[in-house]
């Protein structure tokens, strides 16, 4: 039960956090770094021994009353006067928790109100939540408003996707969101970095780290307010150049994959005795690589040459510089296909698996190419070791026709 819980929470705030990202955030590694930390608030403690589920129209935990455990609580509201030594996860339209959970809790719930205590993590997705009293550890929030008061304390970190926040209380360590209005009059004792429209500091705020904020109007900061270092702040114009060339790059390696994927299929279906020739000097590996290098060596003199030869007029010059383009595309396919079948296994037939697998490994190389460093390195090693395995397969080709047939 508590592993289907953590599954479907996970994948819930996936989805949800996903749709949110496509509409108001830019920037890919600034994606990569929200869902990290999302995923990583996500992960939840291993559970306790034994679980207590109520699924009631009211559930109340009296004053009096600890629950030894895990608490599983269902209904149309849900107050927590008492104790919870252990998790408290709900499903409900109104929790309210006065009282003291000594591990996390996560909540799917219409409306959230904290006035007790909290010694582990929050994690919850719900239209509104106020928190007025003490969280141990981190914060994770995805939906409408956030309002943190004055006596509200965050241990740790907040992690927030939501429409509109008024954070008045403590956060102790770092404030990390998307959040369309922000009020900030408390506390931030690390860093700061905000995504929305609108952005005011009062002047009893403080920011003990570095601060950023991205968005499309100017922030608002009071002469009083305490920051460590001046604001950082990117408009949103200025952003509209990494977006376009995030949207290019995208494109680009999608188009990139669908035309190689193209011709790996006419390779295997035109030439297959070639396709496989190749395939099998792929394998090899050093040996291709060695030729590659050597090829592309040589490659490189004629291209000098060749530009030369265009300054003259010779038409020889555009065949020379364009000699090794037709190859150097085709290398990722026998390298992609050869990574397919390192990781589905060798398939000679029938031609769909084949396929597959091309598709699989151009998959990969597609997905590494946008990596600083690596997809370069990537894929000057393709180049090396798909060069060599063409030419040693044109090598090999060449060979068996030149065989004579037997009188």
């Amino acid at each position: 039960m508590i592993n289907a819980l953590q599954i479907a929470a996970l994948v819930i705030v996936g989805i949800a956090a996903i749709g949110l990202l496509r509409r108001r955030f830019r920037r890919p590694t600034a994606i990569a770094v929200v869902m990290s930390a999302m995923a990583l608030a996500l992960v939840l403690p291993q559970p306790a021994s034994a679980t207590e589920i109520r699924r009631e129209e009211s559930i109340l935990v009296p004053a009096t009353e600890v629950i030894h455990s895990d608490l599983i609580a269902s209904g149309a509201s849900v107050r927590i006067d008492g104790t919870v030594e252990g998790d408290l996860i709900a499903f409900t339209g109104m929790l309210i928790v006065t009282g003291h959970v000594t591990g996390d809790i996560i909540a799917f719930a219409g409306q959230m109100r904290l006035e007790g205590t909290v010694d582990g993590n929050v994690r919850v997705i719900s239209h509104t939540v106020a928190i007025d009293g003490a969280v141990g550890k981190n914060v994770a929030y995805i939906g409408d408003t956030f309002d943190l008061t004055e006596k509200g304390q965050v241990g740790g970190s907040l992690i927030t996707i939501n429409g509109d926040a008024d954070l008045d209380g403590r956060i102790h360590r770092d404030l990390l969101g998307m959040i369309g209005r922000t009020h900030l009059d408390g506390g931030i004792g690390g860093q700061m970095w905000l995504r929305g429209r609108n952005l005011s500091i009062g002047q009893t705020a403080e920011i003990g780290g570095p601060a950023t904020f991205r968005g499309f109007r100017q922030p608002i900061i009071a002469s009083g307010a305490k920051l460590a270092s001046p604001l950082h702040i990117e408009r949103q114009e200025e952003s509209r150049r990494l977006v376009f060339s995030g949207v290019r790059l995208v494109l680009r390696e999608i188009v990139g994959f669908g035309a190689a994927l193209l011709l790996g299929v006419l390779l295997v279906t035109i030439f297959p005795g070639f396709f496989r020739t190749t395939l099998r000097e792929t394998g090899r590996i050093g040996l291709p690589i060695g030729v590659g290098a050597l090829a592309l060596i040589v490659g490189a003199f004629l291209l000098v040459l060749g530009i030369l030869l265009m300054f003259v007029g010779v038409g020889a010059g555009v065949a020379g510089a364009l000699g090794f383009a037709p190859i150097l595309y085709v290398a990722q396919i026998f390298v992609g296909a050869w990574l397919g079948n390192k990781i589905l296994g060798e398939a000679s037939s029938p031609t769909g698996a084949v396929i597959g697998r091309i598709a699989l490994g151009l998959l990969i190389l597609h997905i590494a190419a946008p990596i600083p460093v690596l997809g370069e390195l990537m894929w000057l090693a393709v180049a090396l070791w798909g060069t060599g395995a063409v030419l040693l397969g044109f090598y090999q080709m060449s060979r068996s026709e030149a065989v004579p047939l037997p009188a």
